[in-house]
């Protein structure tokens, strides 16, 4: 691969981009909020609402209307805000139950050095957390939220398995149960630890169940 500096920022352009892809990034046009982001001496504190647009957020019973669908499938709102929030990974398990991963954080450590990484994971406040939607009237809808397991760093993957759940939460992958019906998981166990964590946005996750038997992410 090879890196660009271009408005500032630095740009990768990853193998297998069509030709020209720079380019036509390059004639964009220029957002007012560009030069926000890891231009030197600038300040992360200054106020950039006045040079964009603010846009409310639709509200989610009426995000379904805008959505466009192929004909025979729909989009139904089955859980919103407050029962979960910043999900980024989902998994059913054999009840029906839904296990969400949220991760509440903000990656801010890509330039981090590898080496440095692990040391400034360990110092990030871990507001990650996996909550567990159940429908209990049968409607269709998730009605109830509990936290199933938190003090998680980023937590990007889950997969339900065995009554209990798989959790990628870099460096470690864990599996943690409910032993106590309470809803919550009284269990956490350290499957397997090494993941790397110096690129936040390439951790591991959408794990598969595979045709080997074996867990895929």
């Amino acid at each position: 691969p090879t890196v660009t500096r271009l408005n500032g920022l630095t740009v990768g352009s990853a193998v297998g981009l069509p030709e020209g892809w720079l380019t036509r990034f390059s004639n964009r046009p220029k957002i007012g909020v560009r030069t926000a982001v890891n231009r030197a001496g600038d300040s992360l504190a200054k106020d950039y609402s006045s040079e964009v647009e603010l846009i409310p957020p639709t509200p989610p019973e009426k995000a379904e209307a805008t959505f466009e669908v192929e004909p025979g499938f729909r989009v139904e709102l089955v859980a919103a805000e407050p029962l979960v929030m910043d999900p980024v990974g989902m998994s059913f398990d054999e009840r029906g139950r839904l296990f969400v991963a949220e991760m509440r954080g903000y990656n801010q450590g890509n330039e981090t050095p590898a080496a440095e990484a692990r040391d400034l994971a360990m110092a990030t406040e871990k507001l990650g957390r996996v909550k567990l939607l159940e429908d209990t009237d049968g409607d269709g809808r998730f009605d109830t939220s509990t936290v199933y397991v938190d003090d998680l760093i980023w937590p990007n993957g889950v997969m339900a398995y065995d009554g209990g759940l798989f959790v990628a939460a870099a460096p470690e992958l864990l599996y943690c149960k409910d032993t106590d019906a309470d809803g919550k998981a009284d269990l956490r166990r350290v499957v397997y630890t090494g993941f790397g964590y110096s690129n936040w946005q390439h951790l591991p996750n959408s794990f598969r169940w595979g045709l080997d038997n074996r867990i895929h992410g």
